[in-house]
């Protein structure tokens, strides 16, 4: 019986199959950072950055690489370096802006095609060439390898940026009735640190050029559903206090509730409903409650906001961006309106009806 037992198991190990997929991290050379860039003659440039194999080393290494595709860039590359580049890890991708005026896709298309891939990696568009801001000195405690990453996952947190993967770009890229957007990098010589200074809009898969400053692309968050774990809004609120910094004041929401509901019969128009409940967390100024300043504060901070997202609405309009996914809504409740061909140009035109409703729930303060 055991003989048996044993000739069944050797003949069954027989059919097993062998580490034949294996990849050895030491024969291996991770990149977790990327850029893209124009090359001439439509030739693409990638540079890569990866980690140092040796923990002895702080330095980032980076490779340069020209070719007609990406892969060929890519392949190229390989014969610079002793281990083979792999980007299953890649957590950020950097675009610059003139590359990311063209169709993008034709440069991510290679990144979708491979199940080895990270798809929940980060994108970002550059100002200039993404190539020399990979090669500029980076003053951070991290490499430069996960500078980048983190520099996108903090803006993320304190909702200046809505979390955009490359899945969700996909996803963003081939909505008719949307729009793609990703974060806005730009690189400061003097600090020697890049800095998020917004929100790229696109038309279809192409950059549009124009961008949400930090404070529109805060209301964009909002308005998406999509905000971090803190959110603050600074304003300013009076003029005559002494010091300066006295006429600030510094509110934080602490819950939201956003409706966007498309009416009309021949002519559409957008409402938008933000509910909001904010903490006053810095404003000098004592004697808030005491003074019943509560509701005059409240308004004040609704006209502020309204007034703010108008002015989102009139920078995504000049876009021609649809973003926030109004023609989703419009293919959805009202089919007989929609046209993907025109949707645009209706959107350009569409009325926006925005209402803030504000409620003060705590103040930071002994009154």
């Amino acid at each position: 019986m055991k003989k048996m037992f044993l000739l069944f198991i050797c003949g069954a190990a027989l059919f097993l199959s062998s580490c034949w997929d294996e990849r050895l991290l030491k024969e291996l050379q991770l990149v977790y950072t990327v850029g893209y860039d124009v090359g001439e003659n439509g030739e693409v440039d990638v540079t890569s950055v990866v980690p140092p194999l040796d923990p002895a080393i702080k330095n980032d290494t980076a490779t340069f690489k020209t070719g007609h595709t990406l892969r060929d860039a890519r392949y190229n590359a390989d014969l610079n370096v002793s281990e083979h580049i792999d980007y299953s890890k890649l957590q950020v991708m950097l675009l610059e802006d003139e590359l990311a005026k063209q169709d993008i896709y034709s440069f991510l298309d290679v990144l979708y095609r491979n199940s080895r891939n990270n798809l929940n990696a980060r994108m970002a568009v550059v100002e200039g060439s993404a190539s020399d801001i990979l090669f500029q000195p980076v003053a951070s405690q991290k490499s430069k390898s996960e500078y980048y990453s983190g520099l996108i996952e903090s803006a993320e947190l304190i909702s200046v940026l809505p979390p955009v993967s490359l899945q969700t770009a996909c996803t963003l890229m081939f909505d008719p009735g949307g729009d793609l957007y990703l974060p806005y990098v730009s690189y400061d010589k003097e600090m020697q640190r890049a800095e998020v200074k917004g929100l790229a809009l696109f038309n279809e898969k192409k950059f549009t050029g124009k961008i949400l400053d930090p404070s529109l692309s805060t209301l964009f968050t909002v308005m998406s559903n999509r905000q971090g774990d803190v959110m603050r809004f600074t304003r300013k609120y009076t003029e005559n206090e002494e010091p300066e910094i006295a006429n600030y004041m510094t509110v934080e929401p602490n819950s939201s509730d956003v409706s966007i509901k498309v009416k009309g019969e021949s002519a559409l128009t957008t409402y938008i409903k933000v509910k909001l409940k904010l903490n006053i967390v810095e404003y000098s100024p004592n004697h808030i409650l005491a003074e019943n300043k509560i509701p005059a504060i409240e308004k004040w901070w609704e006209k502020e906001l309204e007034k703010d997202s108008e002015k989102m609405i009139q920078v995504l309009k000049s876009a021609k961006s649809d973003a926030l996914g109004i023609g989703r809504r419009v293919s959805a409740f009202h089919p007989e309106q929609w046209d993907e061909k025109t949707w645009k140009d209706q959107y350009v035109d569409m009325p926006f009806e925005i209402d803030f409703e504000v409620k003060v729930v705590g103040t930071g303060i002994i009154d």
